[in-house]
């Protein structure tokens, strides 16, 4: 269940900004993730 990880498993996740650049189209691409270890919960644009 999703919502676990706003109550239960909270003290797990982490937030992170992730910048990378995209060799295929040649453009920067910036989004902020939600992380319980490497699984990544969610992610937006920056």
């Amino acid at each position: 269940d999703p919502a676990l990880f706003d109550s239960v498993l909270a003290e797990q996740v982490i937030t992170v900004d992730q910048i990378d650049w995209d060799e295929r189209e040649g453009v920067f691409r910036a989004e902020r993730q939600r992380k319980a270890g490497e699984l990544i919960i969610s992610r937006e644009p920056l």
